[in-house]
């Protein structure tokens, strides 16, 4: 989680009222978010087992709803959730008239699924583990509620890859697979640096030099027998 973050008084009421204040422009943080929508929306389809038209996707921090309406747009159905009531009110805008989705004001990092399940279910939040405090407690809460396969995102610079199988292990889910994403997150994302990522994604001693320079990753695993 940022360090800026950690000073004040509760740490929910930090982040709910920062992300409350950038709901209008939060894509502009993106350098280009309709090609990251496309992104993920690929991988919740293709990577893995393969979902189709009619599958079920939880997204976790759905932010302004920019990737839940590419969602909804390929033919899956969302339950879509954020921590700031700001961002699910700028989603509901973005989504008026669209089918196939609900959202829901809820934290992550308490989110109680209530017996539901999800074909998939999304973390792409600029990087998951940034905003959970202990990944392994709630991936083991997700677990239950997922019913084919679980992306989230990671940022190697914050959270070493090293540590990735351990958590999800310690979770209940199979080893992970990872790969870079490869589209722009932030505006300072250079093209070079994007050109270089999609370069090298399909060797993974070349790109895991570069994702703990520069690139996040996405990472993909199944649910597996239970924590352990």
């Amino acid at each position: 989680m940022n360090e800026d973050l950690r000073d004040g008084h509760d740490v929910n009421d930090q982040l709910r009222d920062k992300y409350d204040r950038i709901a209008a422009s939060y894509t502009s943080r993106y350098a280009d978010p309709d090609a990251v929508a496309r992104f993920y929306v690929k991988l919740v389809a293709t990577w893995g087992p393969p979902t189709g038209r009619g599958s079920t996707v939880l997204e976790l921090g759905c932010a302004d709803g920019f990737m839940t309406e590419a969602l909804v747009r390929a033919g899956f159905r969302v339950a879509a959730l954020d921590l700031s009531p700001g961002m699910i009110e700028a989603a509901r805008r973005r989504l008026a008239g669209v089918g196939g989705v609900d959202l829901e004001v809820a934290d992550v990092r308490t989110f109680d699924p209530r017996g539901r399940t999800w074909d998939v279910v999304l973390g792409a939040m600029w990087t998951f583990f940034a905003y959970v405090d202990d990944p392994i407690e709630v991936l083991a809460r997700l677990r239950p509620s997922t019913g084919t396969k679980l992306i989230v995102d990671l940022n190697p610079r914050t959270h070493p890859l090293e540590g990735v199988d351990s958590m999800f292990n310690g979770a209940g889910f199979a080893p992970p697979s990872i790969r870079p994403v490869t589209v722009p997150l932030g505006r300072r994302s250079t093209p070079l640096v994007r050109a270089a990522g999609r370069a090298v994604a399909g060797a993974e001693p070349l790109w895991k030099l570069l994702v703990r320079r520069k690139l996040n990753v996405a990472v993909l695993s199944v649910p597996g027998e239970g924590p352990r």
